[in-house]
């Protein structure tokens, strides 16, 4: 919830004098009270530091200016290198090489930057640019190398140096998104800088091309070792295969064609032909069979081998003809006539020719299917024969084939590896690398350290940090009341206003007398502020008080009863301080008696009272100064005149004495309803206005509220904190909402 403290001015126009966030309310902006940190006051705190700030940032730039102008120049040479997780393949080189998987391209990049880092790899770059030789190396480094003990210790010592100092110089920088890996090295010569990058880029790639040589080199000992050992095996399983089949009179005839076994002897390969053999008869045998049997239910003229015989298609051409001419002959002539005769003569002939050719095929297809069955019969005995003699060798061939399947496997395992050796050889031989220089590196131009605008901003930041840690320490012991915050932070009271400075040479009356200018209108606030103090308004009895003199006590006492008695109040402003009173010689009036002399008994309070010239505003003087005034207001009467004076005016405002030190204002402040506490913004303290207002918290007074008084807006680093308003325009004037919120209040 959004919450506003209002106001009224002197024309009774409302306006807001302070506004915040509740963070209890859930409606609150988000962030706006992020760890209680509070933006406004941060800002104010600032503007109080504003010259710590400035002087620790000046004396941070002027640090940098000063280590750049005086530090030595580093100059930095980088050599770019490609890291690529697999080369190009020339040949076929599966398992020399573990496979690089492109899940695990985050693995492969660290382990080259692992062994860019490492020490082995700062041994080689060393040895190829001779940094062990002497300590020029370190010299030119800035490191120069001190001798000590024997020569062994020496160069112990040196090499040591000479490595760290490799490695303390050395940087390699690789992006997230890419694999160009960028090998930088530092040193105050810009040619040994450029050296050592290249020279490290080199030994990368060198020790890269020689892990992979190494990785061949072993598998090809390896393999050849495997070699000899399967060559002797394979060697000696064909002398026990040779060695069996000759005691056995076992016979070899190669690789069997149906691929049922890897080789067959000579009983075996005649018991396969032979059966084929068989079964070619056999079908040879079936279909003579079958054409006999048909030739022997079917008339012989009728078998479709007669029909179409050559010879038989001659004889029935002959025939038609011999016919032909029997019919023109009986046609003409009788029976019994010669020329019928000899023309039937020739046609008996005819017939009994062609009666004999079909018989004669008739013959053959029997011939035929007798020899087919002779010949099958001849074909089974023989594979009968053979079969026998294939059982009896199969027994002899168990062992047999026992040991060729041992020499198959000892010569596939032999071959194997000659065709392995053979391809670790070809591919120890080529040098294709996975890493690749793309950038050599150049000696730089310009130096990489020190950068004036890298120190300027860190020293600024630095400076800032300080800066803070002052600020701190300073905010943590001063306990001093700045500004509107630290009133109600540090007091725990609520802030009834804050009434500003008024400028050196005019005088505060002269300032309050003007009514639109920010004195007049701060106190018309804090009349405002007092009318919600009570469900009653104003309170009738007010003290006016502070813990230590000089705070304005006596200008705010009439600055608030001038105010209460311009809106028509019968007010009486008494002058209670009876050490040092200031508001008669402040409004000008002489009178010798007065406040003390109604406490006394000596006078009646309308008989002391003096009316200014503001209408309804009356003053009571101090009157006599006692020689002891907590005497005088530790007695009853005190707030008996207090009360008789208020049923006689509207308001009582009492400009009372300091709390501190004094016992006057905590006995005041019994015969009153309400005090006001003045606070001197910059220069009251903390603890100095608690152990005052707990003074007056004993006395059972009623601390209404803090008046920061001589507040300095500019100082205390707020923008705007004044009191100016602008009248005359009604688009200025607040929402109805608020000023009904007013209207309730009063």
């Amino acid at each position: 919830m959004f919450r506003r403290d209002l106001a009224l001015t002197a024309d009774g126009r409302a306006f807001v004098t302070r506004a915040k966030w509740d963070m209890a309310d859930p409606a609150a902006p988000p962030f706006a009270g992020l760890r209680g940190f509070d933006v406004a006051r941060a800002k104010l705190v600032m503007w109080r530091n504003r010259w710590l700030i400035l002087l620790c940032m000046l004396a941070a730039i002027a640090a940098a200016i000063a280590v750049t102008a005086i530090a030595p120049r580093i100059y930095s040479a980088t050599a770019s290198v490609q890291l690529e997780q697999q080369s190009t393949r020339v040949i076929k080189d599966e398992g020399l090489q573990p496979e690089a998987s492109v899940y695990d391209s985050e693995r492969f990049l660290q382990t080259q930057i692992d062994i860019l880092h490492s020490r082995a790899l700062a041994i080689r770059v060393a040895d190829r640019l001779q940094l062990f030789r002497d300590g020029r190396f370190l010299a030119a480094m800035g490191h120069p190398f001190e001798a000590e003990g024997g020569p062994a210790d020496q160069a112990r010592k040196l090499r040591d140096q000479v490595i760290r100092t490799l490695a303390d110089n050395f940087a390699i920088s690789l992006p997230r998104s890419s694999r160009i890996a960028a090998i930088s090295f530092s040193s105050r010569d810009p040619d040994l800088a450029a050296r050592v990058a290249n020279a490290y880029a080199d030994a990368l790639i060198t020790d890269n091309l020689e892990r992979r040589y190494k990785a061949s080199s072993y598998a090809r000992d390896f393999l050849q070792g495997q070699l000899a050992g399967a060559r002797a095996k394979l060697e000696a399983s064909e002398r026990a295969a040779i060695a069996y089949a000759r005691g056995a009179g076992l016979i070899d005839t190669g690789a069997d064609p149906n691929g049922t076994e890897h080789s067959r002897s000579l009983v075996t390969s005649s018991l396969v032909s032979m059966n084929d053999t068989l079964s070619a008869l056999t079908a040879e045998r079936l279909r003579a069979e079958q054409r006999w049997n048909r030739a022997q239910a079917t008339p012989a003229m009728n078998l479709p081998e007669v029909l179409t015989n050559q010879a038989i298609q001659e004889l029935a051409r002959t025939r038609a003809e011999l016919a032909a001419n029997y019919k023109r002959e009986t046609e003409t002539h009788l029976p019994d006539f010669p020329s019928v005769r000899q023309a039937r003569a020739q046609l008996d002939e005819a017939d009994a020719q062609m009666a004999e050719v079909a018989n004669a095929i008739r013959a053959s297809i029997r011939e035929t299917y007798q020899v087919a069955l002779q010949q099958e019969a001849a074909a089974r005995g023989k594979l009968s024969g053979l079969r026998a003699s294939t059982l009896e060798e199969q027994q002899k061939g168990i062992q047999y084939g026992i040991l060729r399947r041992e020499v198959d496997t000892n010569r596939e395992l032999y071959e194997g590896l000659l065709q392995r050796f053979k391809e670790v050889g070809t591919a120890a031989g080529i040098t294709a690398n996975n890493l690749t220089i793309v950038d050599v590196a150049e000696p730089p131009l310009r130096p990489a350290w020190p950068k004036l605008i890298l120190n300027l901003l860190v020293a600024i930041v630095l400076g800032a940090m300080a800066a803070g840690g002052l600020i701190f320490l300073r905010e943590a012991t001063d306990d001093t009341i700045q500004g509107p915050e630290d009133a109600e932070a540090k007091l725990g009271l609520s802030l009834l206003g804050t009434i500003p400075r008024v400028k050196d040479g005019v005088p505060p009356l002269e300032a309050l007398d003007i009514q639109h200018s920010a004195l007049s209108e701060s106190y018309s606030s804090l009349r405002t502020a007092l009318e919600f103090t009570g469900d009653a308004g104003i309170p009738k009895r007010l003290l006016v008080t502070s813990s230590q003199a000089a705070e304005g006590k006596s200008l705010t006492s009439y600055a608030i009863a001038r105010s209460l008695a311009m809106l028509g109040r019968r007010v009486l402003l008494i002058d209670g301080d009876l050490r040092r009173p200031s508001l008669a010689k402040l409004l000008g009036i002489k009178q010798e008696t007065g406040f003390t002399t109604i406490l006394a008994g000596s006078a009646q309070p309308s008989a002391e009272v003096v009316a200014l010239p503001q209408a309804n505003l009356f003053f009571l003087p101090s009157g006599p100064l006692p020689p002891n005034p907590a005497d005088v207001y530790g007695r009853a009467r005190l707030r008996e005149a207090t009360t008789r004076l208020a049923e006689e005016f509207d308001v009582v405002v009492i400009d009372g004495p300091p709390v501190l030190g004094l016992a006057d204002a905590p006995l005041l402040s019994g015969a009153v309803d309400g005090i006001v506490f003045l606070v001197d913004a910059g220069r009251s303290r903390r603890g100095r206005v608690k152990t005052a207002l707990r003074r007056l918290q004993r006395a059972h007074g009623q601390v209404l509220g803090v008046v920061l008084m001589m507040f300095d807006p500019r100082a205390a680093g707020y923008d705007d904190y004044g009191y100016n308003y602008e009248y005359g325009r009604d688009e200025r004037r607040m929402p109805r909402r608020v000023l009904a919120a007013i209207a309730d209040r009063f």
